[in-house]
């Protein structure tokens, strides 16, 4: 039987939120990578879990935070670009 799949190349980042979702936030100097939930209770309580991948490249939580979407957002739009 033949195949005329052609095989598209995707980058290693576009490969791991493929794999973990919307919610994946890479560190860009590690393995590690923030993971938000799809849906929250509440917008002042969203879990946040703190990942890595183990020797075997399972995902492994190191931790979790609690965080308020209104302090994230405040945090990232206050964060200035130096070149901007």
């Amino acid at each position: 039987m033949t195949t005329n799949v052609i095989p598209i190349p995707i980058t290693y980042n576009q490969r791991k939120l493929n794999e973990h979702g919307e919610g994946y936030v890479p560190c860009l100097v590690s393995d590690r990578w923030l993971q938000f939930p799809e849906t929250a209770v509440h917008e002042i309580n969203i879990p946040v879990k703190i990942m890595e991948e183990t020797e075997d490249g399972q995902p492994f939580e190191v931790g979790e935070l609690f965080l308020s979407k209104s302090d994230l957002l405040r945090a990232v739009h206050a964060v200035k670009i130096e070149n901007e």
